[in-house]
């Protein structure tokens, strides 16, 4: 993973994938994540950026809209695991 440090962006379109970043300032960016690589934000800022998903990542976006539709409760508590740092699923309750 390569690695930046301290670097201030400005209106710039990133790459995230495969990249850590780390004390660096994003200003008027646009951040795209296409989930291909491990991504690190770490003690960075960002000021009026806008966030693009593409490849795999705006596909597992687009599922987890349809889903939504499906069983928003599933799609709830996945969304609460990542509020807790965990990625595991807990079992649904029994219908």
């Amino acid at each position: 993973m390569r690695e930046i440090f301290g670097k201030a962006h400005s209106g710039e379109r990133i790459i995230l994938d495969g990249t850590a970043f780390k004390d660096c300032k994003f200003n008027k960016c646009e951040l795209v994540f296409g989930a291909s690589g491990g991504v690190t934000l770490d003690h960075c800022t960002f000021t009026d950026c806008s966030w693009t998903f593409m490849d795999a990542a705006e596909r597992t976006l687009g599922f987890l809209t349809a889903f939504y539709k499906l069983d928003s409760a599933l799609v709830e508590r996945t969304f609460e695991n990542i509020r807790r740092g965990t990625h595991e699923q807990p079992p649904a309750p029994p219908v």
